[in-house]
């Protein structure tokens, strides 16, 4: 595995994780556990300020399947390389980001923060890995220095150039 499949087995592997954390902080919930895992995405917790008291388990039970659902197919999407869909697992994390700070977690914020890190240097990569193939841009690099080598001026070995007499 080259570099750039690297970085986008990185970012498939935050989405597994923002899935799961995100349907473990429901259990916790449901479990009347007074804690929470950071990595989760809170956008499932969203659905409950609108919901009646009897109905705030079920809503965010719903929610967090629902949400847990989308970012696992965003992570099976990442394994085909789908750089578009890496895009939209980028944005709508940015935006539960801005529900974390909104609610001042800043841990949460954090580890929000380099997730988004990883998730958006595996944009680039699945970028890079679509349009040069294996090997990133050493390829190209080689391709291009070999290019440059060869249209450089003549060598000295035939003796010193002479300008040319008009």
């Amino acid at each position: 595995m080259d570099h750039q499949q690297q970085k986008v087995a990185a970012a498939h592997g935050w989405f597994l994780a923002i899935a799961g954390f995100t349907f473990v902080n429901f259990v916790l919930y449901a479990a009347d556990a007074k804690m929470s895992f950071p990595v989760g995405a809170i956008a499932a917790e969203l659905p409950q300020i609108f919901a009646p008291p009897a109905a705030k388990m079920v809503t965010y039970g719903v929610s967090s399947a629902l949400i847990a659902l989308y970012y696992f197919l965003i992570a099976r999407g990442t394994k085909v390389y789908w750089t578009w869909v890496l895009v939209i697992g980028f944005l709508s994390y940015a935006l539960d980001s801005v529900f974390v700070v909104l609610n001042e977690d800043w841990m949460g914020m954090a580890l929000h923060a380099w997730a988004l890190f990883v998730i958006g240097s595996g944009i680039i990569a699945c970028h890079k890995f679509k349009k040069f193939g294996p090997g990133g841009l050493s390829t190209a690099t080689v391709t291009a220095t070999s290019t440059v080598v060869d249209t450089e001026a003549p060598s000295m070995k035939d003796g010193p150039a002479t300008p040319p007499t008009d």
